[in-house]
């Protein structure tokens, strides 16, 4: 009676933590090894992220100094180079998986 008891106040999620999962039954990745030419691709991924972080910083100080016709075209331009930033960074995501 008690085990009948402690069955019925377990929740559906501690029930489902008991039975093996889909994710047990699969193999494990293999293991990626890093190449001299996939970390040289990445550091210069890196360094071309840190540049465009630059560029940004530039030109929101041109922004500041500029008018509002200027500061509304550096804006688009600023737009611009953080797509770029985010492109690249998704570069360095990729290569870095692909170890």
């Amino acid at each position: 009676m008690i085990n009948e008891q402690l069955s019925a106040a377990r929740t559906p999620d501690q029930v489902n933590d008991q039975a093996p999962g889909p994710d047990l039954a699969r193999p494990p990745l293999p293991a990626r090894q890093s190449t001299p030419r996939n970390d040289m691709l990445v550091a210069s991924l890196q360094k071309a992220l840190q540049e465009l972080v630059k560029a940004q910083d530039h030109l929101n100080a041109a922004s500041d100094q500029g008018n509002e016709a200027i500061s509304k075209l550096i804006s688009g331009i600023v737009q611009s180079v953080r797509g770029l930033q985010r492109d690249v960074s998704n570069v360095i995501h990729a290569v870095s998986c692909s170890k």
